[in-house]
């Protein structure tokens, strides 16, 4: 595969697992990409809460922009924990639209350093989009669970560092 070909790759996997730091780092390797996902556009929502009304319009705002980003000719990389079927359903729906190939890589690591690495987050700047201790391990606790798309690459993000991990999705690009 051509990398300089449009396609829609999805950085998956729990909170704590690398999906930022991966999802940033391969924006730089890719030419002609973005990043996107729900935990960048639902800082943008004043009063954003947990609740399925504020995450459809978050993934409304999102689809459209990546629409936009395709019409201009860029990639897309969406780094987000999809827990649900519904969570992925418009992703995946806007790949197939776009005739865009898609690219699943599901980062994990033990429950143990996730947490840990949850709990070293650098804290917001608005109170109210504080993540909870509650709802980290609620988010962790939701996984393993069944993919929603074939995943091409499941990285252990405490074997790996994020240069490895890059390197790895980086061959698997290429070889396609």
């Amino acid at each position: 595969m051509n990398l300089s070909k449009q396609k829609l790759i999805i950085i998956d996997g729990p909170m704590g697992a690398g999906k930022t730091t991966t999802a940033n780092l391969l924006h730089l390797k890719l030419t002609d990409s973005t990043v996107n996902g729900i935990c960048r556009i639902k800082h943008c929502v004043s009063g954003f809460s947990d609740n399925e009304k504020e995450y459809r319009i978050a993934t409304d705002v999102i689809l459209a922009m990546c629409q936009c980003y395709l019409n201009y000719g860029k990639s897309i990389i969406i780094e987000q924990c999809f827990r649900k079927k519904e969570i992925m359903a418009p992703y995946l729906n806007l790949a197939k639209d776009n005739r865009l190939p898609i690219f699943v890589y599901e980062l994990h690591a033990p429950r143990k350093i996730l947490l840990a690495r949850a709990k070293r987050r650098p804290k917001e700047s608005i109170k109210k989009n504080q993540v909870s201790y509650h709802k980290i391990v609620r988010n962790i606790n939701s996984y393993p669970r069944p993919p929603y798309a074939p995943v091409r690459l499941y990285l252990d993000s405490s074997q790996l560092s994020p240069r490895q991990i890059i390197n790895r999705i980086m061959k698997d690009l290429e070889a396609v």
